[in-house]
């Protein structure tokens, strides 16, 4: 009478190890993508901020001082009937009180020094640019799409 041959096969401690590594694997690798989601989202910020900057700029060199009030609109910041930057990416604005998509503040306000534009990051730490650079924006300086 003839052995039949002995089948090799994973055994279910082996599956489950290889199947704990690959979940291990994939939760680092969606981490890492979502890092660098959230690092785009803000240099795209920081992008539209120093856009807008850079417009004030223009309107005081133009006007000699800077504009009481900008306006943000759903693809646009509109600071004379002239002078409008447009924005791209998350800069977008798409509800009533949120600046952004994905709910992103901007502000904007006059300081002695001149002024303040500024988003808050995904961090919750604000980016400001201008003269009179405070380290945040508060809730009197939000601006609301119109």
């Amino acid at each position: 009478m003839r052995k039949s041959p002995k089948k090799r096969a994973f055994t279910l401690v082996e599956l489950m190890v290889a199947m704990a590594i690959i979940a291990v694997l994939m939760g680092l690798a969606a981490f890492g993508i979502a890092q660098a989601l959230r690092t785009l989202r803000d240099d795209q910020r920081r992008n539209a901020v120093r856009d807008v900057e850079t417009a004030l700029n223009a309107y005081y060199a133009d006007n000699a001082e800077y504009p009481a009030a900008i306006t943000l609109s759903v693809n646009q910041v509109t600071i004379t009937a002239n002078l409008v930057v447009p924005l791209e990416g998350v800069a977008k604005a798409t509800g009533n009180a949120n600046p952004t998509a994905d709910n992103t503040p901007y502000c904007y306000a006059l300081t002695t020094d001149g002024y303040k534009i500024g988003a808050k990051l995904e961090s919750g730490q604000w980016y400001v640019q201008g003269t009179g650079v405070a380290d945040t924006c508060v809730d009197a300086d939000i601006i609301t799409p119109t």
